[in-house]
């Protein structure tokens, strides 16, 4: 009958060997697992920088757009062809003082509720006038 004998020192190297190659394998998955997400974090980071760039782009685009239809000489052309309006005149500048002058009226003009239109009819016929 043969014995076998198992040598104490013969096995514990084969213990080691093998807890060192799972060792091994599971730092190779790991390994694979960190480059894989290090190459979607750097393709994450282009597509952002290009998203970035394009806006970028457009926001100058719509500050050049802002520059103009902010243009003061295009806006008093709008206001003038549109509105009617035209730049205040030196006629129609008064200091602080003339304005009780200006604006000071009789009882007897002051309109009742049921015809407020009509005082500020004469009120705009004075401005316009110019009287003081």
């Amino acid at each position: 009958m043969s014995v076998y004998h198992y040598d104490n020192a013969r096995v514990a190297r084969r213990l080691v060997g093998f807890i060192l190659v799972i060792i091994g394998v599971v730092l190779m998955t790991l390994l694979y697992y960190v480059k894989i997400s290090a190459q979607s974090a750097k393709s994450d980071m282009r597509r952002l920088e290009t998203q970035i760039a394009q806006e970028e782009r457009a926001l100058k685009v719509l500050r050049a757009e802002l520059a103009f239809l902010e243009n003061p000489a295009r806006l008093q052309d709008l206001a003038k062809d549109h509105l009617g309006l035209e730049a205040t005149g030196v006629e129609q500048i008064i200091a602080p003082d003339d304005i009780p002058q200006i604006f000071e009226r009789d009882p007897s003009e002051i309109s009742s509720p049921a015809q407020p239109q009509q005082g500020q009819a004469q009120l705009q016929g004075q401005m316009r006038g110019g009287t003081r």
